[in-house]
């Protein structure tokens, strides 16, 4: 861990205006070259272009061989928040025909594959990336299903991925190395786009009149992994985490959905929603505010706040919603030294969020067998 967690109080929030413009280019550039780069906040700085080999063709999601490994053990020195929720019922995994997937970069010894996934419960078509660590083609971890890690971008979130861009986030690094000294799971990363464009501003969700992306992010690229990977479907395996907008959608699904995730690590998020799309507070508006879901106590999810300590907004943004959190959720801040809303900065804070997620979710499982 690079510094404790501690809890904070106090009210005052406005949703965190984010830096300056740049996503638009940066991913335009990302487009062009069909793969990653650009801010975590499309609205931010962006910090660089992939350092990654490309590596052009087709890949298959990876090949099955082996005996089972067992789970990371919980890093030392964490703190944690009340005794978790009883077991919630996995729903089964889903069968279909395989996804096709392009490999657009080599990273950490792994291809970061593509697709553009239509969902059929949406109706959307978006982009998706997916890592699998090395372990996942390892002959003894042939029979095991392993934990997911959703990542969400901020800003436009669309047609760019910056966590597996070595400029920028380079998150599969972290985990193989993290894996390899037993301080991280060894996770399959799930990197969706996260809304059709800047101008239809979802913000995770299915606003009234608007495109499902709120069905197609928890319904249909989940169906998509479990009929293509060997990802383990219960949701205590599964954790969700984004940054600055992403971080919004990262809080309100662990919060709205705690049958897809039980782990959510918001990074300079924001916690009401304010899309000119909502119109107004509707009844979906209230049932798509993470502060409205806090106080529900319908979640057992566990919420690590990751706030930088040289942004005094996100500083009062999280006094206000860390209070609203009641139990069964549990909620942590941590104050990110130093950090500003930018890539650069959410960087620092990805040890610290891996150890948190490690610690509350179930590690790599034997596949039942029958």
């Amino acid at each position: 861990m690079t510094a404790p967690l501690r809890r904070a109080t106090a009210p005052s929030a406005r949703r965190i205006r984010l830096l300056a413009a740049v996503a638009a280019a940066t991913s335009a550039a990302l487009l062009a070259a069909g793969c990653s780069g650009g801010s975590s906040d499309g609205k931010g700085a962006s910090d660089g272009r992939p350092d990654a080999k490309a590596a052009p063709g087709v890949s298959a999601p990876g090949t099955p061989g082996g005996a089972p490994g067992g789970s990371t053990p919980p890093p030392a020195g964490q703190t944690s928040g009340t005794p978790a929720a009883p077991p919630m019922t996995a729903p089964p995994s889903p069968t279909g025909a395989p996804q096709a997937f392009s490999t657009v970069l080599t990273a950490a010894g792994r291809p970061i594959q593509l697709t553009t996934l239509h969902g059929p419960k949406s109706d959307v078509t978006m982009k998706v990336w997916m890592w699998t660590p090395p372990e996942y083609d390892d002959p003894k971890y042939a029979g095991t299903r392993f934990p997911v890690l959703y990542l969400l971008p901020g800003g436009e979130g669309n047609g760019y991925n910056t966590w597996t861009d070595n400029a920028q986030l380079g998150l599969q690094d972290s985990i193989a190395a993290m894996s390899k000294a037993g301080t991280s799971h060894p996770f399959i990363l799930v990197m969706p786009s996260m809304q059709l464009a800047k101008s239809v501003e979802t913000e995770c969700s299915d606003i009234p009149g608007q495109p499902k992306v709120g069905t197609w992010l928890t319904e249909d690229v989940r169906d998509m992994v479990l009929a293509n990977f060997r990802a383990n479907p219960d949701p205590k395996a599964w954790g969700i985490m984004g940054a600055s907008s992403g971080g919004f959608c990262a809080a309100k699904f662990a919060l709205q959905r705690p049958d897809r995730f039980s782990v959510g690590v918001p990074i300079g998020g924001y916690f009401i929603p304010d899309s000119k799309l909502w119109g107004g507070k509707t009844p979906a508006w209230e049932a798509n505010n993470p502060s409205l879901l806090a106080g529900k106590g319908e979640s057992s999810a566990k919420i690590l706040m990751v706030v930088g300590g040289a942004e005094p907004e996100e500083q009062r943004v999280a006094r206000n919603f860390l209070p609203l959190v009641k139990a069964p959720a549990t909620i942590e801040q941590w104050n990110n030294p130093g950090a500003k809303h930018l890539t650069k900065d959410f960087k620092k804070a990805v040890p610290t969020a891996l150890e948190f997620l490690t610690k509350n979710l179930t590690g790599p499982t034997p596949k039942p067998t029958g």
